[in-house]
């Protein structure tokens, strides 16, 4: 490397890279490759450990000279990621995923982003099932998110976000006390401050496996019905779109329990999805006009859902992964509709009060 070259980067900005990881020995490497991997080289990697039983601290082992590695007592993907970002020494925080990795211009394409849009404090981009091959453009498309879009559809994967490191002080952390849909609660809070964009693009690869199977479809939508229920009470100038969020919430319910081969709680969903906002949700990436006849027709014949990317629950009614997402129902029924008259319900067919 010449001299100029090692001033350059020298002088661009760290970036923090965290990794939370719970018995994910055997993905966690790929993860950390990825990262070692990447074109810009301005950065840090902080592996939390989760309190992991299996041979994650074996898998670092040959990483311990080129990581921050800290082992901590099992409190979830949310406390582990706090944890992170607790010691992160950049100006920029970037978030991994144990079983995930990401394509080697993910970073060097962001940050040259950041830099031609300074106002931006948060960009995300799309994930991908497939393996990462070629070059990634060199002007994506750059669309800009309001809070708007984190209610009515899932515009980032976690993956695939970077943002300030002030940001996440001044929001708050991920909360600890959310086992489920804990990213799209810190979306919309930092969307509600701060200018947030993602790219059209690609940059980071899923990897399915069995570790990654919901079947917990009750308490993911307990879960996201809590974090929409929270902001509209603490941000109450946006009321006028409850519609909307809610109907997109149990458009995901719809899938989830249709996942989980529950016919009869699926369609009760679709029915409250159909009432709750008879328009077609909004979405910029592609026309779901024909999507409820879609579903519905799925439902009548017992096809399950599609496992793909629109046609699947969003991230948030995915279980979760690098964190340690513990099993279990929550036996408190949220109430979208802004009541307060929410019962508890213990069959998993339930209706919310109007």
């Amino acid at each position: 490397m010449s001299q100029i070259e090692a001033l350059r980067q020298e002088q661009e900005p760290l970036v923090s890279v965290v990794i939370p990881t719970y018995n994910y020995g055997h993905f966690v490497a790929d993860a950390v490759e990825s990262v070692l991997a990447q074109t810009y080289k301005r950065r840090e990697i902080i592996v939390v450990d989760d309190g992991s039983s299996d041979n994650t601290p074996e898998r670092l082992a040959p990483y311990r000279d080129r990581i921050r590695y800290f082992r901590k007592q099992n409190r979830g993907v949310s406390a582990a990621r706090n944890t992170g970002i607790g010691l992160a020494s950049g100006e920029w925080v970037a978030l991994l995923d144990a079983d995930d990795v990401w394509h080697p211009q993910k970073l060097a394409l962001q940050m040259r982003v950041l830099r031609d849009h300074p106002d931006l404090s948060c960009l995300g981009g799309n994930g991908t099932p497939d393996a990462l091959q070629g070059d990634l453009p060199e002007d994506p498309e750059v669309e800009r998110l309001s809070v708007v879009d984190f209610l009515t559809w899932s515009p980032l994967g976690v993956c695939a976000v970077i943002a300030r490191r002030r940001c996440f002080d001044q929001v708050g952390g991920f909360d600890v006390n959310l086992r489920y849909a804990e990213d799209r609660d810190m979306w919309i809070r930092l969307a509600a401050r701060y200018a947030t964009a993602r790219l059209k693009v690609p940059v980071f690869q899923y990897r399915p496996h069995s570790g990654q199977a919901s079947r917990n479809a009750l308490p993911m939508y307990e879960g996201l019905a809590l974090v929409l229920n929270r902001f509209f009470e603490q941000n109450p100038r946006f009321l006028h779109l409850r519609p909307a969020a809610s109907a997109f919430l149990y458009r995901d319910a719809t899938l989830a329990f249709m996942d989980q081969d529950d016919r009869l709680t699926a369609l009760s969903f679709l029915m409250r999805w159909l009432v709750t906002y008879p328009r077609t949700l909004p979405h910029p990436d592609r026309n779901r006009s024909w999507e409820r006849t879609k579903v519905f027709a799925r439902l009548l014949i017992g096809s399950p859902s599609e496992h793909h990317r629109g046609g699947a629950p969003s991230p948030e009614l995915m279980a979760r992964r690098s964190g340690n997402a513990k099993e279990g129902a929550v036996n408190r029924q949220p109430d979208m509709a802004g009541t307060g008259n929410g019962r508890t319900d213990t069959t998993g067919t339930f209706e919310l009060q109007g």
